[in-house]
This record gives structure tokens, sequence and C-alpha cells, in this order.
């Protein structure tokens, strides 16, 4: 499932939280491939109008009360985002609108209770309707006042799961992500160039197939991604993640290490600020940290396990050699001299290795498009 989605979505909006949440959701969504045609209540059209609401999402546009059987069966995915509860019970107490599976994120006050919420829908949810609660997501309105509602990125998580084919649904991956940090003083420290790119867009792609995902991340460039099912781990050096992972891989069904774990930390830490004053040079001792994927890959009842190799040099040969002595089901490489390869860039060209001598070479390609390539194989190895 390389490169990016393509679905069609309807789109109800309804009441003044479109003012600060349907916006972000229509450049969210164009962003990951849908098409999405805006139905706007007579409350939506109060603050945006229909030629707006057509300019944003890039599609025809019509009235809520012009919504037709036949809109209803060309889309996809049905969202009301944001809804107040009066169109809530509008589309499903209409026997039109109720038999199509709906995505449903209330507009409710701060003060509302959501479990509350959920009951007191559920008659009329049936299984195929889905209520789209907020956690702590709280909008300003303004003197208007304040709204709780799913955040976008949330109801695009949950339109994107009606899309995607759920083939990890329910697998509880491992990921670790991003550099680790070794501490010398207070102040200095020995890290590597990763941003964690690579692997929070894994995390993603597979969080996405309907996966369990515990990430366990050093220091990030980007924010942890808006999905339910990512729980983060949060750590410093290579040893805090040597420990969490350990922690975490008896609950684990499939690992995959993404993380550029130093290979050296220093041998003693100084508890003050190392002072210049007289000094010409200064030597730092390094001693070995943990080496996470061979600990895994020893262990006798291992997970299905995923490891990456930075290469600089003589890829294949170095890569088949990891694969094998760490026990690797898949082993990702990549040559990290070739431009847009590697570290802190959005690109990445990975080969993949495989225990019975295959490989599968991918072009230069995003890397969330390399993520979903990878989850692929994962999905389709794993299963064996």
């Amino acid at each position: 499932m390389a490169g990016k989605l393509s679905g069609r979505m309807l789109l109800v909006v309804d009441g003044p939280a479109v003012l600060v949440h349907t916006l972000e959701f229509l450049r969210l969504a164009r962003q990951n491939g849908l098409t999405v045609r805006v139905f706007p209540t007579a409350s939506a059209l109060l603050f945006q109008s229909i030629n707006a609401w057509a300019a944003y999402s890039g599609q025809p546009c019509r009235e809520f009360e012009r919504l037709s059987e036949e809109d209803l069966q060309a889309a996809e995915v049905r969202l009301a985002a944001p809804a107040s509860v009066r169109l809530l019970e509008l589309l499903l107490q209409n026997d039109q609108t109720a038999r199509y599976p709906w995505l449903l994120a209330p507009a409710l006050l701060p003060e509302d209770k959501p479990e509350e919420v959920q009951q007191s829908f559920a008659a009329l949810l049936q299984k195929h309707h889905k209520l789209l609660l907020p956690g702590a997501d709280v909008s300003d309105l303004g003197a208007m006042g304040k709204l709780a509602l799913a955040s976008p990125g949330h109801c695009l998580e949950a339109a994107l799961a009606e899309l995607i084919p759920q083939e990890l649904a329910g697998v509880r991956v491992l990921l670790t992500v991003g550099p680790t940090i070794e501490d010398i003083d207070p102040v200095r420290f020995i890290s590597n160039r990763s941003t964690g790119r690579m692997g929070q867009a894994l995390a993603l792609a597979a969080a996405r197939r309907g996966a369990l995902v515990t990430m366990i991340h050093g220091p990030l460039a980007d924010p942890v991604s808006d999905h339910p099912n990512i729980r983060p781990l949060a750590v410093r050096s290579a040893q805090e993640m040597y420990d969490a992972t350990l922690a975490e891989i008896s609950r684990t069904q499939v690992a995959i290490l993404c993380a550029a774990v130093a290979d050296f930390t220093p041998n003693i830490y100084t508890e003050e600020k190392i002072k210049k004053q007289g000094a010409e040079g200064m030597r730092l001792l390094l001693r070995r940290t943990p080496d996470i994927l061979a600990s895994l890959g020893q262990q006798e009842k291992r997970p299905f396990l995923v490891g990456f190799a930075a290469e600089s040099n003589d890829l294949e040969l170095n890569a088949r050699h990891k694969l094998q002595s760490k026990h690797c089901d898949i082993l990702c490489a990549n040559d990290i001299r070739e431009p847009g390869c590697g570290f802190a860039v959005r690109t990445n060209r990975i080969t993949m290795f495989f225990p019975d001598g295959e490989k599968e070479e991918l072009p230069m390609l995003s890397k969330d498009e390399a993520a979903e390539c990878i989850c692929t194989q994962i999905a389709r190895r794993w299963a064996k």
C-alpha cells in the first residue's frame, strides 16, 4: 500500500466549531489523498459560505438539506464532525441516512461526561455507527465559549481506519525510534543525526493497520502522531531504551528496532560541567552500550524481528551479515552516503533483506511511503 491513499468521504459539518476544526481536518484529509465533499448545515453556513466550503475542500459542495441517496452511496466514509446532539439524532433516526455507517464527532460542553454521551446514544448507534468522543481536546470559540470535540487528527485516523485493510489488527508491535542521548556532563552529550522520522512513519503505518503500537523513543524532531493505537514511552539513553524494551518484550508479537542507538556511552558521567580552563584537550573514555537487537534475537521465544542498518559501504554484505547474526526476520538497510537517503531528510531508499535469500529494493520514497512498504512485508511474512 505504498503512496498516498485514495478514498471518497462525505463530511457533514455543523455549528460554530467549524471555525476551529473543519479547515484543519480538510487540510489533513487532502494531504492523505482523500476526496472530501462537504455538506454544511444551516448553522455551519452562518460561519462559512457554500462557496468557501467548496474552495476549502476542492470539491462541489451542497447544503445538508440537499443530501441525496446518491451522495450517501458514493461515499466510502461518512463523517459528521463537528455535530450537535440534534444533528446526531437526525442522522441516526432518519431512515435514509441511518442505514449507512457513520463516524460521529459530537461537539460537547467541556463539563459534559463522554461516557454519559456514549450511553445516551447506545441504542441508536447499533453496530455500524461509531461515536468519536473528545479526550482532552477543548476548542476556544472566543465569545461563543468553549467546546470539547475529537481533534481533527483523531477524526482523520478514524476515517482512515475505515479505508485501510486492518491486516495487523490487534497485533502488539514494539518500535524503538529516534536517537539516544549519552550524557557527558550537565551540558554536553554524545548523540547522532537521527530525527526519528522513519520510526514515526512506521509507528503510524502499523497503527493505521490496526496494530497496538508501543513506541519507545528518544528525542524526536516532530511531535508524536495523534493516533489512539500509539502508546509513546520517552527515554533518553541507550541503557534506558534497552531496559524499556526488555520490560515490554514479553507482551510483544512484532518488534521493529528502528532507533539509532548510540554504540558507545561515556564511562563516567561528570556531575559538574567540565571546565576548559588550563586544558589543551580532553580525553573521553567510552564503553559499549547494550545491543538491543542482538539481545532480542537471542531470546528463545523472540517476537517477529525487524532490524535496521544504516551503512556507508558494502551495503548488501553488511546487511546480510546483520540479518543472520542478529536473527532478524527482515533487515532494512540504506546507504547513508546517498543524497536524500538517511538522517535529517524526509526521503529514504531502503532495501529489505529476508532470511530466505530474497530482497526487495525500494526506490527513493518519502519515509511515509517506505514505511507503508515495510509494513506490507511485515503483515505478509508475520502471518506465516
